[in-house]
Order: C-alpha cells, then structure tokens, then sequence
C-alpha cells in the first residue's frame, strides 16, 4: 500500500458512499466527460492509462489502498477523457458523487489538511514518474522504477523487500516507454544477479543495497525511499 498515513475521517466519509466489487481487468472510468462520482481504493490495485492511436497502453500511475480518483476532476472539474482507470487485481472501491465530497472538505478543516497531504503525496508520484524517464539507459531506468515500486508498495519480509502490487514485464514496460522485451532482457540480468527474485504473485528485491549501487545513489537517498 502507498507510503504515508491518511486520515481515518477520510475513509469514514467515502463508506457512507456506494461499494463497488470489482474483478481483474473491470474499467472503472474511461471516455467520461462527466464521470459518475469520486472513488476511495478499499483494498486492490487500479492503473490509470492512456492509448496511443495504435492501440499501445501508456501507463500513468498505479493507485492502491487509500487512494482517491480522479482527484482533479474532484477540485477543478477537469478530467481527460482520453485516461482509462482499470482494476489490476479483484479491487473493493467506494464512490461518492463530486458535490457531497466538495461539500465534505470545505466543511471540514481537518479532511482539508489530510486531503492537502493526499493530494500533494499523489502529485509526488508524478514528478517520481518523470524523474524516472530522465534515465536514458534501460537498465538504469528499470531499476529506478523497481526501488519508486520499493517505496510505494514495499513491505519487509525479514532482510527483502516483497512488491506484492500485480505488476507484470508489460505493466512495467509501459510505465517507463520500454519495449517488454527490454524490460524482460534487464529483469533477467537482476534474477541471475540474486538481486531479484519473482513468484507468482509477487516481486522480492533481495539486495535492494545492490540496486542503488548501480545508479550511484547516496545513501541518504536510500534512507529517504526506504521511509516513504
């Protein structure tokens, strides 16, 4: 689940909305100019993407537990009709219509601060996601995104870090514009290395020390991703 503490008020409020159940791969938003209402991710995994005229998937951002879409649509009125937000994993969700989530955080100041922090943390991702492009080579790029994925979905499991998010070479792949073969070629190298290791439902960084060591990262660094 993402790194930081939310507001138990906030999940209170989105409980009194309407549960949605939801299986793999179900699209809950996509080619809406008005959609029908806020969401908070219960438990699961939804990915926002967009579609080249091709047909190729550009993947945006992975929302988890406690998180809320679409934000700016929520604050501005604004939505981009052409981002699709689909489920990675059986995924629990609450939705509320726009008006009664405006009229909750204006008359609430503390759901204003814990959804200014919310907000901010989700702008984070964003920047992460373009500081992860800036990397030319594609080993070095997939190794940024693998330690963003450490610190947003990551949980110790004695000396490893397991990512239990459902992300496949192709996810992966279209989250850094890589070719999945080039993600599979790179991945493979870091299972031979032992630095990695996959199973069926999850990834295992084993030496996380190994991956900022190959992108030259300070050790300050390490600490803050490993705290998020």
């Amino acid at each position: 689940m993402p790194r930081y503490e939310q507001s138990g008020e906030i999940r209170k409020f989105f409980t009194k909305g309407q549960p949605i159940s939801t299986s793999k791969g179900e699209v809950i938003l996509g080619n809406d100019s008005h959609p029908d209402g806020i969401y908070y991710i219960d438990t699961g995994y939804v990915k926002a993407y967009s579609l080249s005229d091709s047909g190729d998937e550009y993947l945006h951002i992975i929302y988890g537990q406690g998180e809320i879409f679409p934000l700016i649509w929520a604050y501005l009125g604004v939505i981009n009709s052409e981002v699709y937000y689909e489920t990675m994993s059986e995924t629990v969700l609450w939705r509320v219509a726009r008006e009664w989530f405006m009229n909750f955080i204006k008359t609430n100041i503390n759901v204003c601060f814990a959804m200014s922090m919310q907000l901010s943390q989700q702008f984070r991702l964003f920047s992460d996601r373009v500081d992860n492009l800036e990397y030319k080579r594609a080993s070095d790029r997939i190794i940024y995104r693998l330690l963003y994925l450490a610190s947003r979905f990551g949980a110790k499991d004695g000396n490893t870090i397991m990512i239990d998010a459902p992300i496949t070479h192709e996810a992966f792949a279209n989250s850094i514009n890589l070719a999945r073969e080039s993600v599979s070629r790179e991945m493979e190298k870091l299972y031979e290395e032992r630095i990695l290791e996959r199973n069926s439902t999850c990834l295992r960084i084993i030496n996380i020390r190994a991956l900022y060591a190959k992108l030259n990262m300070p050790a300050s660094l390490e600490i803050e991703l490993k705290r998020r």
